[in-house]
């Protein structure tokens, strides 16, 4: 090979290390540009969300059967126009803690869907809630006696708040 070929050969070689070095850079800067944006995206509409139309929107009466999942939850809201996007849905109720529980909501297309699951988690404690202290309530009737009303331990037993035996006059033996 001649010098001047050599020479030929080293600058093409040169020229295409620095043409696949500068590519490769601007891909690596594209992805990262990419997945800044679209990462950005994800957390405002997660943390800042927004309703699907305007106020006054529209009411919509929806129903959470008893045993569906959070994604099945999701997955009609988002087929009923309550909600854009099933997966920020998801990600909000798992990480503000939220649950789902049965029962029929009238929510609304203005309402955003960090309300949607607040309308829904509190409404849904509450009615736990509800149902805890009715239950508790027919079983401590069941048991209350012949008077009807339940009478504390102390009363019972003839003991005082702080455990000791007490008379009929209220003072300690």
């Amino acid at each position: 090979m001649s010098r001047t070929t050599r020479e030929i050969n080293r600058i093409t070689t040169t020229i295409i290390s620095m043409s696949v070095r500068l590519l490769f850079y601007a891909l690596v800067f594209f992805l990262l540009y990419e997945g800044i944006t679209r990462g950005y995206s994800l957390g405002h509409e997660v943390f800042s969300p927004t309703a699907v139309a305007v106020a006054p929107g529209t009411d919509k009466e929806f129903t959470i059967r008893n045993g569906e999942s959070l994604s099945e939850v999701a997955e009609e809201l988002e087929k009923s126009g309550l909600i854009n996007n099933k997966l920020i849905f998801i990600i909000q109720a798992k990480f503000f803690d939220y649950e789902v529980y049965p029962g029929t909501y009238t929510l609304n297309t203005s309402m955003t869907s960090r309300d949607m699951m607040k309308a829904i988690d509190e409404s849904g404690i509450e009615r736990k809630k509800a149902a805890e202290s009715s239950a508790a309530a027919s079983t401590s009737s069941g048991s209350s006696g012949e008077s009807g009303t339940a009478g504390s331990s102390a009363e019972n037993n003839g003991s005082d708040e702080s455990g000791e035996t007490t008379g009929e006059n209220g003072a300690s033996r």
